[in-house]
């Protein structure tokens, strides 16, 4: 990003056509131009968007930054300067080459030190590229200087970039914030749950893997659970036909059972009728054998005491 800022730069200088149309604020809109700066750059070139916003603010009063520091054009920082400025904690100084995209010439005709008809240094074609005239990479004469108005430019020297050292966390997160590919939280939750489940099933590998050595794949397994249902099938039906033949000579039986019994118990209901008869004859030959008994008795007394009467007179007669 500073390589295309000093070369915009050099062609501001080697063509004061330019920096008049900026100075004149008909085609340079500030505000734009400091978004458009801040989109471009990186996330740590904040202070080159503000250095060159305060150096447009001086080209507009008249003032030339250049001129104040007593740099002539062979003077001007180049990107080699600029990159040995950067400090090593990662901070991001104001490039030089920034701070100049933005300088104009001003209004009352003054020219800067190395302007006054001389050619500045690499204006001669031996100087650096982008000191000729030409325009720098990535503009169209149209936009306003040291602005990169390409969006293929912009990509690619983002691929470069990418391509060019490995990024951190922090950088590959806000990278991802700003184009939009931010990992929605329902997204990780299903992710880290599908993860969990693949581990599960990893660790169950080997006891699946013996199984299936032992067993077979799926379709084996289901077609034997196939024809074993079949014969299980099979011998249900078996079952299912003896017992009917059983039900129907246990309904038999029952029959013969509730015959059987009918026949008991009319035969038990006449023997106890016959039995009652007999104990009413019985009964009544023993009342019977009774009275003779008594009479029996009756009669022997009767006999024993003619008896005795007959032996008491005999003995009375001696």
């Amino acid at each position: 990003m500073t390589t295309d800022h000093s070369n915009s730069f050099e062609h501001s200088e080697g063509n004061p056509t330019n920096g008049r149309a900026s100075e004149d604020g008909d085609d340079v809109d500030v505000s734009a131009l400091r978004a458009e700066i801040a989109s471009d750059s990186e996330p740590g070139d904040e202070a080159d968007t503000n250095d060159a916003a305060t150096a447009a603010d001086d080209a507009d009063d008249g003032t030339d930054p250049i001129a104040e520091l007593g740099l002539s054009g062979a003077e001007v920082p180049t990107t080699d300067d600029v990159s040995d400025e950067e400090p090593d904690d990662g901070g991001v100084p104001a490039p030089a080459a920034d701070r100049a995209t933005e300088d104009e010439p001003p209004v009352d005709g003054d020219e800067p030190d190395g302007a006054d008809g001389d050619e500045p240094d690499g204006a001669d074609g031996n100087g650096p590229p982008g000191a000729d005239g030409d325009e720098p990479d990535g503009a169209d004469g149209d936009g306003p200087p040291g602005v990169r108005t390409d969006p293929d430019g912009v990509v690619s020297a983002l691929l470069e970039e990418l391509e060019r050292r490995e990024l951190t966390d922090a950088e590959r997160s806000a990278l991802a914030s700003g184009l939009g590919l931010e990992t929605p939280h329902s997204l990780s939750a299903r992710l880290r749950h599908l993860q969990e489940a693949v581990d599960d099933v990893a660790a169950y590998r080997s006891a699946l893997e013996e199984f299936i050595d032992d067993n077979g794949d799926a379709t084996a397994i289901i077609d034997d659970f196939e024809s074993r249902f079949d014969d299980l099938s099979d011998r249900i039906d078996l079952l299912e036909g003896h017992l009917d033949d059983l039900r129907a000579d246990v309904e038999s039986i029952e029959e013969r059972q509730r015959t059987g019994i009918s026949a008991i118990e009319e035969r038990t209901e006449e023997l106890e009728s016959s039995l009652d008869e007999a104990l009413e004859t019985l009964e009544a030959d023993v009342a019977e054998l009774r009275v003779r008994v008594a009479e029996g008795e009756q009669w022997r007394a009767d006999l024993s005491d003619v008896f005795r009467t007959q032996g008491d007179e005999a003995a009375q007669s001696d």
